[in-house]
């Protein structure tokens, strides 16, 4: 016996929480922990050893915060699109000064 998933009222219309949103939910909590630790990872690094080679815990922030910007659920499209947009070109500006002025 299955019984059908409960409809909810949102903001911006009806809803239902299925397993692929919590999976997404799941993965969004992830890519949030990756975030933090690598942050704390820097920031360790930095305070214990200085700024020479903090450039991987710089990827796995951009690398984290990627994935939590693909699976939060923002439901105004435009305004999603945006922040990706933001973070690509957070990214892209990160790499082009480590590649002018080094890492």
């Amino acid at each position: 016996m299955t019984t059908a998933p409960a409809t909810y009222q949102g903001v911006y219309g009806p809803y239902t929480v299925t397993a692929q949103h919590r999976q997404e939910v799941l993965f969004y909590r992830l890519s949030l922990l990756l975030l933090a630790l690598a942050q704390a990872g820097l920031l360790i690094q930095w305070r214990q050893w200085g700024p020479s080679l903090c450039w991987p815990w710089l990827l796995l922030m951009g690398l984290g915060l990627g994935a939590a910007l693909r699976w939060v659920h923002i439901y105004v499209r435009p305004l999603h699109r945006s922040l990706q947009l933001f973070w690509l070109l957070g990214c892209l500006g990160t790499a082009v000064l480590s590649w002018r002025v080094g890492p």
